[in-house]
């Protein structure tokens, strides 16, 4: 596996080199975790440099397909893996939500935007309302609230 400041020579990519070391990205499966639309945050990297950054990447990428097949699988797995943060107070927002509005049917997607500073997924507020015992399914996507047990 090639190191980064192997294939990002240029002097022009010194400050993404900096970025790397800090974040601690050495290699070019490391960028895999890598998340590139941060980039234009960091003060010194200009949005011409993040393209031309993609570009290399996305070439390297193309030219040694084989290196990343297993990073991003183990990257995948890891993400699926690790514990959700703030389920307990999601739980809780969801809770008061549906007993807010105790009179009505609540779709999922409803439910997602009622916990919208907490980056949850369909999939994960889906979850937590299957568990919970304060609510029940009516269809795939639809809940209504039945009292605290």
């Amino acid at each position: 596996m090639a190191k980064i400041r192997e294939i990002y020579t240029s002097d022009a990519y010194y400050p993404f080199l900096c970025y790397c070391e800090s974040h601690g990205y050495e290699e070019m499966h490391d960028l895999v975790r890598c998340p590139f639309s941060k980039l234009k945050d960091e003060p010194d990297i200009t949005m011409s440099l993040i393209s031309r950054i993609r570009v290399t990447y996305l070439a390297y990428l193309k030219a040694h397909p084989e290196e990343f097949l297993l990073e991003k699988k183990k990257a995948v797995a890891a993400a699926a893996r690790a514990p959700k943060t703030g389920l307990d107070e999601a739980e809780e927002k969801l809770r008061l939500f549906f007993r807010e509005n105790a009179d009505r049917l609540i779709h999922v997607s409803e439910a997602v935007k009622a916990i919208a500073p907490q980056k949850l997924r369909r999939a994960d507020v889906a979850a937590i309302l299957d568990k919970a015992d304060w609510c029940r399914l009516v269809d795939n996507s639809t809940y209504f609230y039945c009292g605290e047990r």
